[in-house]
C-alpha cells in the first residue's frame, strides 16, 4: 500500500498511525451507531408497526452496502461496505465526477436532499437515509419484486428527509466518527456537480479501450479495458501496474477522468 493508501491525504493529525481500512471500518462501524440508535431506537423502535421487528447494522469488508429482511425472524441486516466509504472519501478528495456513480449522491442532487449540496458528510448520512428507508419500505409491504427503488420508496425517503434536523444529524453523525475523518478538510467540503463531460463519462456503457479505475488490494489501480464480457471486463494495468491483467466485474470499475479523451 502506498502512502496515500496509508493515511488520510488532508487533515490528519501527523501523529495518527491508523490505516486508510481502519478509519473507513471505525467509520463504518459510526455509520451503524447511527442508523441504529438515531434512526431506529429514537424514532421507530417503539411504533407499533415496528415492535416486531429487529434491526441488526454490520460492515462489511467490500464495497455493497445495502438492506436485508428476514421474514422468517423478522429482522433487518443493513451493511454498510468498507469499500464504499473508502471510494466516497477517494471521490470527493480529488474532486471527480466517479462520486456521482454512487445512487445516493445522485438522489441529493436530483431531489434537492439537503438544498442539493453534496459533501462527503452529506454523503454517507444520505448513505443511513437511503438503506434505512428501504426497512420502512419493507415493514410498510411497500417493497415488490423488481421493483425496489420505486415510487412508493422514494416517498419514504422524502418522508425521512422532512422529519431530519439537519444541523443536529450532522453534529450527531460527526460525533461517532473516527476524529481522523471527522476533522479532515474534506469531510464538510462542498464537491461540486461535475463536468458535462465528467457526468457523460461516469454515467455512459464502458467500451473496449476506456481508461479505468478501480480498487485491488486496497490499492488504487489504473487500467485499459481490452476485453468484455457478459460477467467480467479484462484489464491490462498501466503506469505503476503496466504488463499486469485483471479480470473486474463493470460495477467496480469508475472511469480515469486523468486520461484525455
Amino acid at each position: 500500500m502506498n502512502e496515500r493508501g496509508k493515511r488520510f491525504e488532508r487533515g490528519l493529525d501527523g501523529a495518527s498511525a491508523l490505516s486508510q481500512a481502519e478509519i473507513a471500518r471505525l467509520t463504518g462501524l459510526a455509520l451503524c451507531e447511527y442508523t441504529q440508535s438515531r434512526l431506529w431506537q429514537t424514532a421507530y423502535a417503539s411504533d407499533a408497526l415496528y415492535l416486531n421487528h429487529e434491526l441488526q447494522c454490520r460492515v462489511g469488508t467490500g464495497r455493497a452496502t445495502y438492506h436485508r429482511f428476514d421474514s422468517a425472524r423478522r429482522t433487518h441486516l443493513i451493511v454498510f461496505g468498507q469499500k464504499m466509504i473508502v471510494d466516497k472519501w477517494e471521490s470527493a478528495l480529488h474532486g471527480t465526477g466517479s462520486l456521482e456513480r454512487w445512487l445516493t449522491v445522485r438522489e441529493i442532487r436530483r431531489y434537492g436532499f439537503f438544498g442539493g449540496r453534496v459533501s462527503l458528510c452529506l454523503a454517507l448520512l444520505q448513505t443511513c437515509l437511503h438503506e434505512f428507508a428501504h426497512l420502512l419500505q419493507t415493514v410498510e409491504r411497500k417493497r415488490r419484486y423488481r421493483s425496489v427503488h420505486n415510487s412508493a420508496f422514494y416517498a419514504t425517503l422524502h418522508r425521512l428527509h422532512d422529519r431530519l434536523d439537519l444541523e443536529l444529524a450532522q453534529h450527531q453523525l460527526k460525533a461517532l466518527l473516527p476524529p481522523q475523518l471527522a476533522s479532515s478538510d474534506v469531510f464538510e467540503a462542498s464537491v461540486a456537480p461535475p463536468r458535462r463531460h465528467d457526468s457523460e463519462v461516469a454515467s455512459r456503457p464502458f467500451a473496449e479501450g476506456d481508461p479505468v479505475v478501480f480498487q485491488y488490494r486496497q490499492q488504487l489501480v489504473r487500467a485499459f479495458i481490452i476485453k468484455r464480457n457478459r460477467v467480467n471486463y479484462k484489464l491490462k494495468g498501466r503506469g505503476t501496474h503496466s504488463g499486469l491483467i485483471y479480470r473486474c466485474h463493470p460495477s467496480l470499475l469508475s472511469p480515469d477522468l486523468t486520461v484525455a479523451p
